[in-house]
């Protein structure tokens, strides 16, 4: 869980385009992945593309970003009542690009961001494919937002839209004048991503040696399928929502089984559930955001696989200077409740964090500065950024992030590429 809450506010810092790109008045951000219920299928059908170029540099081991990417877009109706969505990525990788294997001048991949289909009507809507889901109000900090897996493969190279992992499910919305009722449904949940490429090597990174045994206890299909219900309802300037779900946590846990000839380890994904509250008010220029969740039977990765529930609370606010200026604060708690053994040595981890930016040049420049802590630990996250519209098509980005790990603990080898400088460069059509 440690490296979950410092790995969180890392790609909140690293992620450029989710720090710049604000949005006017207090739109919420959400990575800019379409979620069931804010999908307008009134819009013409139509293509969108752009084509994108990194090249970045890492504080620590010189490694190097060297990529060329290509995002296809493209929705609207099919007939009357049909919506469908696509959105991917395909990547080409260079031979000086961390990723390339040595002696390859490139290599490629490709990712599906979405791809369903939706049908609408006046008071209900019906959707399926794969998706990115999004909960809650908060940002920066997570308390509620569990459904969508996060990928940290690449904390300070990743933009904001590979940030979440898709998952295939099956989504009914229904619409009344007292407020919004959705479901969703996933036949098998995925699991964030790190650093290092398959679960063995996760925990080589965490152990630091390769001397273990390790038993993958993935359940099947369906035993790792999820639900969620989510209700809003809005009154005047105060939107509430209501979310009950039964969940797979995304870090599995491990457990330790033996100790000799040599350390024998399980990974499991235990299921908890979780309700959850959250509100949003607007007074003047100022955004107030709390959330609360309840979340009985997961497991820490710092306790061996001891189960714990926890009431997660989390403020922030969004102040906007009438469109000159934006500043962003959240924080967050993690009341644990530790068995007696447990708690004798595990500290609540909480999270603070900062966000101001500023537009200059006729909105042509963009400055973000962010600052957060957490702990345990004691992972102080900083970034900087600047963003650069040549003309309405092409923008220019610069970046730099830098983390610092305050205490010796398991997370450190997971944070391999968490300080580093990236220039991005986009063309859209």
């Amino acid at each position: 869980m440690l490296r979950r809450i410092a790995t969180v506010l890392l790609f909140a810092a690293s992620s450029l385009n989710v720090l710049a790109a604000e949005s006017e008045g207090f739109d919420n951000l959400d990575f800019d992945v379409t979620t069931a219920d804010g999908v307008d299928t009134t819009r013409d059908t139509r293509w969108r593309h752009s084509l994108s170029y990194e090249h970045g540099w890492a504080e620590e081991g010189g490694s190097i970003v060297q990529r060329l990417a290509w995002r296809p877009q493209w929705d609207g109706l099919i007939g009357d009542r049909v919506f469908f969505s696509l959105d991917a990525r395909l990547r080409v990788y260079g031979s000086q690009d961390r990723f390339t294997p040595a002696g390859r001048d490139h290599t490629g991949r490709m990712r599906i961001r979405s791809l369903f289909l939706q049908s609408s009507g006046e008071q209900w809507a019906v959707l399926g494919g794969y998706q990115v889901i999004n909960l809650g109000f908060m940002d920066i900090v997570a308390i509620s937002d569990v459904f969508a897996p996060w990928d940290f493969s690449e904390p300070a190279w990743t933009a904001p839209e590979d940030a979440r992992l898709g998952q295939p499910v099956l989504a009914v919305s229904h619409f009344s004048g007292a407020g919004s009722l959705h479901a969703w449904v996933n036949a098998r949940a995925e699991v964030t991503r790190y650093p290092v490429d398959g679960l063995g090597e996760q925990v080589a990174a965490l152990l630091g040696t390769t001397n273990f045994v390790l038993d993958d206890d993935a359940p099947d299909y369906f035993a790792r399928g999820e639900v969620v219900l989510r209700y809003q309802h809005a009154h005047g300037d105060i939107e509430q929502e209501y979310i009950l779900a039964s969940l797979v946590q995304n870090d599995p846990a491990f457990e330790t089984t033996a100790l000799f000839p040599v350390p024998r380890l399980r990974a499991v994904y235990p299921r908890y559930t979780m309700a959850a509250w959250g509100l949003s008010r607007v007074r003047d220029n100022v955004l107030w955001k709390v959330e609360a969740a309840w979340k009985q039977g997961i497991r820490p990765s710092d306790t061996n696989g001891v189960e714990v529930d926890s009431l997660d609370l989390g403020v922030g606010m969004e102040y906007n200077a009438a469109e000159d200026w934006r500043l962003t604060l959240e924080a967050s708690r993690y009341f644990r409740q530790y068995p007696s053994a447990v708690a004798a040595t595990t500290d609540d981890p909480w999270q603070l964090a900062a966000r101001w930016s500023r537009d200059f040049l006729n909105q042509t420049l963009s400055v973000v500065a962010f600052a957060a802590r957490s702990q345990p630990g004691r992972v102080t996250t900083t970034s900087l950024s600047l963003t650069y519209r040549l003309q309405d098509d092409w923008i220019v980005e610069l970046a730099a992030t830098h983390v610092d790990v305050g205490e010796a603990t398991l997370l450190a080898p997971l944070l391999e590429t968490a300080s580093a400088t990236v220039l991005r460069a986009r063309y859209h059509w």
